[in-house]
Formats: C-alpha cells, structure tokens, sequence
C-alpha cells in the first residue's frame, strides 16, 4: 500500500506545456498523486504518482476528447469509447462491453461513471454501480470516493451515495442540494460534493448531508475537489484553496504566477492550474513528481 503523505512541501513549478508543435493543453485533471493533461492534438500526458500504471497511458490511445483521473486510475474518452488504465480496484479500469454512445466520464476512488445514451452507467465497487441508472436527463457527472452526483439538464442535482466507511445511504435526505436550481457545474471528491449555481459556490459533506463551508467564497467560476476533500475554486480570477477545516490546511497557490486561471484541479495533497497562456503551473507535494509537469512534451 501506497504510504500516506502528510506532510506539506510548497513547491511551485511552471510548464509551457506543448506536445509537439502547435499543441496547447486544453484540459487539466488531477488524481491522487498524479496529474494528466489533453492537449488540442487529442494527446494524453501524465505525471506524478506510478504505483498501479495510473501514467502509463497507453500507446494505442487515439484522439482523446476528453480524460479524468481517478485516485489510482485514468480515464480518456475517445472516438472509440472509453479507455481506462492504472488500479484495477474493483473493475474500476474494466469499461462494460454494452456502453454505447458515451458523452462524458468520470474517475472516482472506487468507481467510474459515464454518460451513456442519456442515461448514467458506473462500473467498480458494487455499491455504487446500480442507482444511477435513475439519474434523469444528465449532462455532467461527477465521482468522489463516497458518492455519484450528476447534474440534469433541468440546471437540478441528483446524487447517490451508497455508504462511506460502511454506512448506508442509497439516497441520502435531499433537502440541501435540490434546492439549487440554475445549476452550472459540479465537483466531487472524497467524502464532498460542491456545486456553481447562478455564479455562487455551495458545498456539502455527501455523507452526513450538511453544507460545508466555503469560506467566504462567494461566486466561482469553476471548482474542483481532491480525494481528500480539499477544495480549489476560480473566483474573481484568481485561485482560492481549502477543506472542510481550516482555510489555511490546502496550501494556497502562488497569485503572481498564475496568470488568468480557467481551469483548476485538485489532487490529494497538490493542486494545478491552467492559465489563459496555456501554462501548467501546479503547487503543494511533490513526493511524486505531481507537481513537476514536464518543459516540453514529446509524444
């Protein structure tokens, strides 16, 4: 097993990311301790944290659309389907032979979910794989170590969310989060859920089923969550980092180099950011090499 990192490094390192000439990243995704990037060349690159393959990508992978990254897996949607590769927890990596039409993808700790011919298909740990099938209408599809959320094309939230340290909780008491409407986005990692609706931030635990503080974070342009629950948002362009704890627990990103952030993603113990630019600049642990992102990409 994979030794738990508990102590904080504040390393920054910067990368003008290109796979070959021309290319510029056009997504930005963190696992545990690995970090990967989607390049406009449909190009997969990842760093960081090898224990189980997670940064193998594979040589036949071709014209990436879009990828995510579990916290001992990834995930590419292609012209072909969906490629997975890394831990094989639970049939994690083991995409169904009968997905058909996949739209969208997402890596958790213990399950992968797509959006299917409208309908929401996960693959994994057992518990989670059945409900949300019952999701209606989704358009974007989340994954955390302890629940599914999905957002429908009403702007609305559902999630499920099928025991956390063994508690039961098939469909948790929805009272908070199907009170937003208008929503835009949604994020999940760990234990936590958040949500962007009409430009403000809303955080809540999934399994207590409480709101969590956002730390005066009013609005935000985009959220991602960690696997162990911290939390990055894009507000008022510039980058704000925390938990469910203490603001100061994530470390904060460096303001002066990132410049123009429009894409942010959590990892365990690291976050990175994209910059208007196309630069990769990412902060926290480097134990693995998550936050070193490569000077130049030679596929």
């Amino acid at each position: 097993m994979k030794p738990i990192f508990i102590v904080f490094t504040i390393l920054i390192l910067t990368s003008n990311l290109k796979a070959g000439t021309g290319s510029k990243v056009i997504q930005l995704v963190a696992g545990g301790d690995h970090t990967c990037v989607l390049t406009d060349k449909h190009e997969v690159k990842c760093w960081g944290y090898n224990g189980q393959g997670q940064i193998n990508v594979p040589t036949s992978l071709k014209n990436s659309t879009q990828i995510s990254a579990g916290e001992f897996h990834t995930c590419a949607l292609t012209d072909d389907g969906v490629k997975c590769w890394g831990g094989d927890v639970s049939g994690i990596t083991d995409v169904p032979s009968d997905l058909k039409n996949p739209s969208k993808i997402s890596a958790g700790g213990k399950i992968t979910c797509a959006i299917s011919d409208n309908v929401v298909k996960c693959w994994g740990d057992k518990r989670f794989t059945e409900a949300p099938t019952e999701f209606v209408n989704p358009i974007q599809i989340a994954t955390g170590s302890a629940v599914v959320v999905a957002l429908t094309s009403q702007g609305k939230i559902d999630q499920r969310n099928d025991g956390y340290n063994g508690r039961n909780c098939p469909l948790c008491d929805k009272d908070f989060y199907t009170t937003l409407n208008n929503v835009e986005q949604i994020a999940a990692g760990g234990r936590y859920a958040c949500a962007i609706a009409n430009k403000k931030l809303y955080c809540w635990d999934v399994v207590n089923n409480h709101q969590i503080s956002t730390h005066k974070i009013d609005t935000a342009d985009q959220i991602s969550i960690g696997s162990n629950g911290n939390l990055c948002a894009i507000t008022e362009g510039k980058i704000v980092c925390f938990d469910d704890r203490r603001y100061s627990d994530f470390p904060q990103p460096p303001y002066d180099m990132i410049k123009n952030p429009i894409q942010v993603a959590s990892g365990a113990s690291h976050a990175c950011a994209l910059s208007g630019d196309s630069k990769v600049i990412c902060w926290g642990s480097n134990e693995y090499g998550q936050s070193n992102p490569p000077p130049e990409f030679s596929f």
